[in-house]
């Protein structure tokens, strides 16, 4: 996949986005988040989820789909994973604000099927694992084609939409990732009196909400994200 940081509609974006600082995964700052990553698979990764998958009127993610799961394709993630096969499933959507942030124990491998944005905080801006400014996060451009692993811990939700026929990527973490947590478990979470086991959403998804987005608000996330919820203009 050729990766190209520089494109025209970065250029359009930041006409239209004046007052926000668009960063490039080219650039040493993105090093503190991620580093991108090469295969052989992800085209093809990328094919079926660009040919099989709709842009949904609202974000929409699927933790894991079966047909992907060839031993070639296995094979050659799990290298990313310390010798065990993750689980491949998407993101796709019309999102165009930053909305809340998760984080996982584990680094997530993601493929941009198209051009989209993403928003991350470092680890150390989340306060006592209850609130983080929003102030804090740095947006950067992911093109068409470019892979990376976020790194654990670092905070991140849905991305965003370039222009207005939104986004669609490849997103690749640690299998039971984003499942529900069972009974049992949510019972060991109460009586631990662990400070991060309160934002523990679902299985290995560690979230806050901002207060105003109310999809997520309405499933009982803790809201931390506070500040402004930031967001982009999209491009026409």
């Amino acid at each position: 996949m050729q990766i190209d940081s520089s494109g025209y509609n970065l250029d359009l974006l930041r006409k239209k986005n004046p007052d926000l600082t668009i960063h490039t995964v080219d650039e040493e700052l993105f090093l503190q988040y991620g580093r991108l990553v090469h295969s052989s698979v992800f085209d093809e990764l990328a094919y079926y989820i660009d040919k099989n998958t709709v842009i949904p009127e609202r974000n929409t993610y699927v933790a894991d789909i079966p047909d992907l799961h060839k031993p070639y394709i296995d094979e050659a993630l799990s290298v990313f994973y310390g010798g065990f096969v993750p689980q491949i499933g998407y993101c796709n959507g019309p999102n165009v604000t930053m909305n809340g942030c998760e984080y996982h124990k584990g680094p997530e491998l993601t493929i941009a099927v198209t051009d989209c944005l993403m928003w991350w905080i470092l680890p150390q801006d989340l306060i006592n694992f209850d609130y983080v400014d929003s102030k804090c996060a740095n947006v950067f451009y992911i093109p068409k084609g470019c892979a990376f692993l976020l790194h654990p811990l670092v905070l991140h939700l849905a991305p965003c939409k370039v222009d207005n026929r939104g986004y669609k990527t490849v997103i690749i973490l640690p299998k039971g990732t984003n499942l529900p947590i069972e009974p049992e478990l949510k019972e060991r979470l109460k009586n631990s009196g662990d400070p991060e086991s309160h934002i523990l959403h679902m299985q290995n998804k560690y979230m806050i909400t901002h207060k105003d987005w109310e999809p997520l608000v309405s499933q009982g996330v803790h809201i931390g994200l506070i500040g402004i919820n930031r967001g982009v203009e999209p491009l026409d």
